[in-house]
C-alpha cells in the first residue's frame, strides 16, 4: 500500500469514528440518562481502554499488523488524563 492510500484510509477511518461518535452520542442523549459530564467521561474512557486492549490482542495475534506506537501513547494519554480527573473529583467530594 502507497503513502496516498494510506492517508485516504486514515481519511477515512477517521470521518468513520466521527461520524459514529456522534450518531452513538446522540443516541445516549435522547435514550438513556447517561449524558452527563462525569458519566459520559466514564464512558469515553471506557470505550478507549476497550480498543487499546483490542488493538493489543489484535498486535499479539496477527503478525502483519502493527499498531503504531504513537497511537499507543496518545491511548495511554488519554486514558491517563480521565483517571486523573477521576481522582480530582473523588478528592473534591470528601
Amino acid at each position: 500500500m502507497n503513502i496516498e492510500q494510506t492517508i485516504i484510509l486514515d481519511i477515512f477511518y477517521f470521518g468513520f469514528g466521527y461520524v459514529l461518535g456522534l450518531v452513538s452520542g446522540l443516541f445516549i442523549k435522547s435514550k438513556t440518562n447517561l449524558y452527563t459530564k462525569a458519566k459520559m467521561s466514564d464512558f469515553v474512557a471506557l470505550m478507549v481502554v476497550m480498543m487499546w486492549v483490542l488493538s493489543m490482542v489484535v498486535d499479539i495475534l496477527s503478525t502483519q499488523y502493527e499498531t503504531s506506537p504513537l497511537v499507543q501513547g496518545l491511548m495511554g494519554a488519554i486514558v491517563g488524563f480521565f483517571y486523573k480527573q477521576k481522582l480530582d473529583t473523588k478528592q473534591n467530594d470528601k
